[in-house]
């Protein structure tokens, strides 16, 4: 197990060899590389020892290989990403898209975002949150691969961008969402619509209006009715919007749309939530979907009071044939706390990490940043052995302030890629621990890697009790600026003040 820092890009990308998982489940132990810690557990030495050896010889013979054939052993310094060469973003899909959905979108190699001034954003807020304003005209850039730019259109609009076919989705103010042709023509408006996901390739979207998932497709823009009335979005895997609803009978039932329109919704579980957790406090649902081949792991639970928090839930899963049928069901951990968890293959073997009972609650869901958890439990589903692990558990995909640094939490691995190392933090001036008590705040905010290239938000701000709402403590924000991280080049670049 190794970390490694790629030498031009100076962007830090932890590469954790595979998890040898043998030996009992609860002998576990914490390898550490760097500031991220990985699952591992003891057992025989000698396997490890065995594979070691292996993987010297191979790059022994790679690099006779390469001085053999007269490369350059360093040709490859600076791409970015992981070990085998890969982008630190998303994956490019079939249309060339990458990231969609977020505030940075990158097709065909040209990256879209908008432009703020200070007039966009709200000037206090809670919690060092600051809300963009509805009705502020920005501009829509276009940043191509040599680093030139245009301004495509102005319009009303901020946050995330979807490409859909050949338009663009946007929002325009909370529940507003508008469609327009890549020059900004041809607008289509949805007063009350909220984008869940879009295919970019058939130019389906799929959201939210009046209670209702619905899909909007390019052609003409009109909507239809995609599942059951007050569904929630639980998120997409290879191609399928996961959602849940109540049933009439107390229960909750788990279905999923494919993207590309292909197929109508399909049931994928039902069951009935046990006696002792009806007591949440509000509406159960579905709050996060991950699959480990054919099985879908699944948590359940509700949000209740003014500060956001999980009232408690659990674990399920479900085995899906190939054609998506429920083949079989169980329960994977009865309880939990909290609603993010990780799925992991460890030697053939599910690993679930989780928040249970044996776990301290650090915060809640109104907070200045995203932070993982300080520990978590983890079980062996096949064993359903279980101990405490020091893994910092966070929500798969999330990007979040880990040691002083921004890192991204890997899907079906513990561990996290860091896209903006401490020293990038720190050069700005980052606030560490004590933010409720620091008189001036400088966080990194909207934090987003495309590619190899990572933009992120410098945003200050200082602690003015007149704007206070009870217990919620009050913030005045003084400047943002938006910055790209070149990962070939170790170079910050300013794109705007505001």
């Amino acid at each position: 197990m190794r970390g490694y820092l790629t030498a031009a890009a100076g962007v830090l990308v932890l590469g954790l060899s595979g998890c040898e998982a043998v030996g009992d489940f609860a002998a576990e132990q914490m390898e550490r590389t760097g500031d991220i810690y990985r699952k591992v557990f003891s057992g025989e030495d000698k396997e490890e020892e065995t594979r070691k050896e292996k993987d010297e010889e191979e790059e022994e013979e790679e690099k006779d290989r390469r001085e053999r054939d007269g490369e350059d052993e360093d040709r490859d310094e600076g791409q970015g990403g992981d070990e085998d060469g890969e982008d630190l973003g998303e994956s490019e899909d079939q249309a060339g898209i990458i990231n969609n959905g977020g505030s940075v979108v990158r097709r065909n190699g040209d990256d879209y975002y908008w432009r703020y001034t200070a007039g966009s954003v709200e000037p206090d807020g809670l919690f060092a949150s600051f809300s963009f304003k509805s009705g502020a005209v920005n501009q829509m850039i276009c940043r191509h691969p040599d680093g030139s730019q245009e301004v495509l259109f102005e319009a009303e609009g901020y946050g995330d961008i979807y490409f859909a076919g050949d338009r663009m989705y946007l929002m325009e103010e909370w529940g507003g969402v508008y469609s327009v042709n890549l020059d900004g023509s041809g607008r289509i408006d949805y007063s009350d619509f909220s984008v869940w996901d879009a295919d970019g390739e058939t130019g389906i979207v799929l959201g939210v209006s009046e209670s209702t998932p619905k899909v909007i497709r390019q052609a003409d823009g009109s909507m239809e009715i995609a599942g059951a009335e007050n569904s929630i979005y639980a998120g997409t895997i290879d191609g399928y919007a996961y959602l849940s609803v109540p049933d009439s009978e107390g229960g909750l039932v788990l279905y999923r749309y494919k993207m590309d329109g292909s197929q109508a919704a399909q049931e994928v579980d039902r069951f009935v939530v046990p006696a002792d957790q009806e007591g949440f406090g509000g509406q159960v649902y579905v709050t996060q979907v991950s699959s480990l081949e054919n099985r879908l792991y699944y948590s359940y639970g509700s949000y209740a009071g003014t500060g956001g928090f999980f009232q408690g839930g659990g674990i399920n899963y479900v085995e899906l044939s190939p054609d998506g049928q429920p083949a079989g069901r169980g329960t994977a951990v009865s309880h939990i706390l909290a609603e993010e968890f990780l799925a992991e293959k460890v030697n053939g073997e599910d690993i679930l990490y989780y928040i249970g009972e044996e776990n301290e609650i650090n915060g809640s869901y109104i907070k200045f940043r995203d932070e993982p958890y300080s520990a978590c439990m983890a079980v062996n589903v096949n064993t359903m052995a279980e101990a405490v692990s020091d893994f910092r558990l966070g929500r798969p995909g999330d990007i979040v302030y880990l040691n002083g640094a921004m890192c991204r939490a890997r899907e079906n691995q513990a561990g996290y890629d860091t896209l903006l190392p401490k020293e990038v933090a720190d050069s700005f001036g980052c606030t560490g621990d004590g933010l409720e008590s620091a008189s001036q705040l400088v966080l990194l905010r909207d934090v987003e890697a495309v590619g190899d290239e990572v933009y992120f938000t410098v945003e200050k701000c200082s602690r003015d009790t007149s704007r206070d709402v009870g217990w919620r403590q009050g913030y005045a924000r003084t400047g943002s600026e938006r910055y790209r991280l070149s990962g070939r080049g170790n170079q910050v670049e300013l794109l705007f003040s505001y």
